[in-house]
């Protein structure tokens, strides 16, 4: 049985605490204001990632997950490319062994 993102995400979330990181999803989403009819975007900007880890020893990781098949937005391609330029880890996640083999994130 195939996993679901959500899924994918607490299990992200319970291994940064159970390592001592801190882990932090960001929900995007919109609203229509019941007066005026219009929507309101909230949370952070498009393609931004699903969430941020701080880890123990200082390092700020934006992870993007996916599941199967589903690929990477085109404002999201385009936050991976800004957060690496200025020197920071991202990375898609489409199982936690994704998270967990890499040694600067599990050592840091």
């Amino acid at each position: 049985m195939a996993i679901l993102e959500s899924e994918l995400g607490r299990q992200v979330q319970l291994w940064a605490g159970e390592n001592g990181h801190l882990c932090f999803r960001y929900n995007t989403g919109m609203v229509q204001d019941a007066k005026t009819g219009r929507y309101i975007d909230f949370g952070p900007p498009k393609g931004h990632s699903d969430y941020i880890l701080f880890t123990k020893n200082g390092l700020t990781v934006f992870i993007e997950t996916k599941i199967k098949y589903n690929k990477q937005s085109k404002e999201q391609i385009d936050f991976m490319n800004a957060v690496q330029s200025r020197g920071f880890i991202y990375i898609v996640v489409k199982k936690l062994s994704d998270l967990t083999a890499n040694y600067v994130i599990s050592h840091g």
